[in-house]
Parts: structure tokens; sequence; C-alpha cells
């Protein structure tokens, strides 16, 4: 299933639409994502094609137990939907729990605080319309712009995965994160009374500030 539409801004006023991919706009994605520039940091091994792509989308609309967004650059004043440059979701959502992702395949795009917006609107739609406790992710160590920007927004490294990969030539690992709902009645049904770890109780407060940043910054379409 695909998510409500929503608009959220970088924190340098980047208007950026969080909204469902028509299939009429998946023919440019297979050039970025034929890239080894792309490849290498999404863990993908060979090169992709436009049937692959359209599998993904049908794969997206017909799962029940995920949400998910095409990610799109909008110029604000414009009658189009904007423009297509990579895709986020949450999967595996159970009652109470989900796993997270997101890909910019437009590279010209990275570095711009993009993962941070769609990070943030991502918390809060879990939190406020799917009532989630937890998200679970990860990110290749390669690509340390996505660990930076997932630690940013509260998710705490729980592990690595070592040798997960080749990149570049080298052999590389990565980091399974964790996010947790900050709110109380949340906090404390995942800790169940438990000790929670130090680094949590500061990740706690990234994830609040992330919330907080999020209701300022995230519009429902």
């Amino acid at each position: 299933m695909f998510g409500f539409p929503m608009q959220t801004k970088t924190t340098d006023g980047l208007v950026i639409r969080m909204q469902p991919i028509l299939e009429s706009e998946m023919a440019a994605v297979p050039e970025p994502l034929a890239r080894y520039e792309v490849c290498a940091h999404l863990s993908l091994r060979g090169a992709q094609n436009h049937q692959q792509e359209l599998d993904w989308l049908k794969a997206r609309y017909d799962d029940p137990d995920s949400q998910g967004w095409g990610i799109y650059e909008f110029k604000p004043g414009s009658d189009s939907r904007g423009r297509l440059i990579g895709a986020s979701g949450i999967e595996n959502i159970s009652s109470y729990r989900g796993i997270s992702g997101v890909v910019l395949w437009d590279s010209g795009m990275w570095g711009k605080g993009i993962a941070s917006a769609i990070h943030r609107a991502r918390c809060l739609y879990a939190v406020d319309v799917l009532g989630l406790v937890a998200i679970d992710s990860g990110a290749d160590l390669v690509n340390q712009g996505s660990h930076r920007a997932l630690c940013g927004v509260g998710y705490v490294k729980t592990g690595v995965d070592y040798n997960r990969g080749v990149a570049y030539g080298k052999h590389c690992h990565a980091v399974r994160l964790l996010w947790v709902n900050p709110s109380e009645y949340a906090w404390n049904f995942f800790w169940a009374g438990g000790k929670v770890p130090k680094h949590f109780v500061a990740g706690r407060v990234r994830a609040q500030n992330a919330l907080d940043q999020a209701r300022k910054e995230v519009e429902f379409l």
C-alpha cells in the first residue's frame, strides 16, 4: 500500500512531497539505478531495468503490510506533481513495529538534507497514523550520509552485519538501527520495565526533537 500524501521540507527550505507513484513515472527510474555510483550505495549487484521497477511498484501497491511513498522534488506554485527522485516506506508492519528504508536514486540530490526530512516525516507518520512503537532500519557503512541521517532523528545502533556486501572493491559492513517512539506510553511499553541502555536515552531526546520538528514541517495533502 501507499501512504497518505505528505509535503515536507529540508532545513534549507527545499520542498519535498511524499506521495503514491504513478506507473507512467517509472519510465525514468532505471537510468539512475543502472549506474554503479548509485547501486554501490544500495547493495545492488546489477543494473535495474524498467520491468523490475514496474514489478516493484506492483508489489508495493499489493502489500497490505507496508506503507510507502515516492519522493518528489516539488517547486511551490507548480501545477505538476514534482520530479520523482526516490522512494521510502515502512514495511513488515505488525501491530506495533515496522522496518523503514529510503532510496534517493538521483545522486544530484544527495547531501541536501532530503533523507533527514523524509525520516522525520516518516517517523511522524509511524507515530500519528500507524501508532507504531518502534521502527527497525539499517545502513551500509559505505553510505555514511544515510547512517548520519538515521542517527540524527533518533535511530540507535544495535548491531553490525559484517561483510554484508562489496563496494568499490572493498568488503563493507552494515549497521542495524532501531528507533523507539519517545512518548511516555510507547517508551514504557517497549522497554517493559527493563533497564534502558544509556545510548537509547540520548536517542529518545533526538527522536522527540525530530517529531517536534516534523510537526512544524509536515503537511498532509
